[in-house]
């Protein structure tokens, strides 16, 4: 039950029931259930519908649910071992566990089912309509790296390497596995144990700058670790 009847609005009292959904005004509202009173923001009274305290609340929602109850398209037909939790079928026939809570706010409607419905419903926007159309071709590099082989091997050259940058000593963190002879034009040698370097990220973009990247070669590399 709200207490307040009038706020102060610009030097004047106001009654509350001309208040707006966005005013700004606290009032005193007494809960029914356990007759706290409390000093609140009267638009989150609006909001939430009711006038009960919080701890009243939770206490309610943590309650077994009435066996035969319907949210959505879920139908308490037991109760959990779980507090604040009931066993529901869903219309598509799939039997779940829910949280009470969550079902009295209307957040939990389904097993699932309703967004995967949701989901088929909706037109996907694919292919050339696509933001990230790039012509139908991926990059064969970009698909090599996704690959098991590349990342086995990327590995085993960070693990002969000890996890360390072989230009500036960095141990770990950001590092880049590096192909000595270019991927370009060695394709043969992209996943060649001895056709692989490890480096820190800033040492990696660091020869990139200097020799670019393609064409890259042994001797760049080597001019490349002797310079300081």
């Amino acid at each position: 039950m709200i207490i307040t009847e009038y706020v102060t609005c610009r030097g004047k009292k106001k009654h509350i029931s001309e208040l707006g959904k966005a005013n700004r005004y606290k009032v005193d509202v007494q809960c029914p259930k356990c007759g706290q009173i409390r000093n609140v923001y009267y638009r989150s009274i609006l909001k939430a519908g009711h006038d009960i305290c919080q701890a009243c609340m939770m206490k309610k929602q943590s309650n077994k649910l009435p066996i035969g109850q319907r949210f959505g398209k879920l139908v308490v037909i037991g109760h959990s071992e779980k507090s604040g939790m009931s066993i529901c079928l869903c219309d598509c026939g799939n039997v779940v566990e829910k949280i009470n809570r969550n079902l009295y706010n209307g957040i939990t409607k389904s097993c699932g089912c309703l967004k995967k419905e949701n989901f088929d419903n909706t037109t996907r926007v694919k292919g050339e309509a696509h933001g990230m159309w790039k012509g139908g071709i991926s990059d064969e590099r970009s698909k090599l790296m996704s690959k098991k082989v590349y990342k086995d091997w990327r590995k085993k050259v960070y693990e002969r390497d000890n996890f360390t940058c072989q230009k500036c000593g960095q141990v770990g963190y950001k590092l880049n596995c590096h192909h000595i002879e270019n991927y370009a034009e060695n394709k043969e040698k992209a996943c060649c144990l001895e056709n692989g370097i490890t480096f820190c990220k800033t040492c990696h973009q660091t020869f990139h700058a200097l020799y670019g990247r393609k064409n890259t070669t042994k001797q760049m590399l080597d001019e490349f670790m002797s310079s300081k």
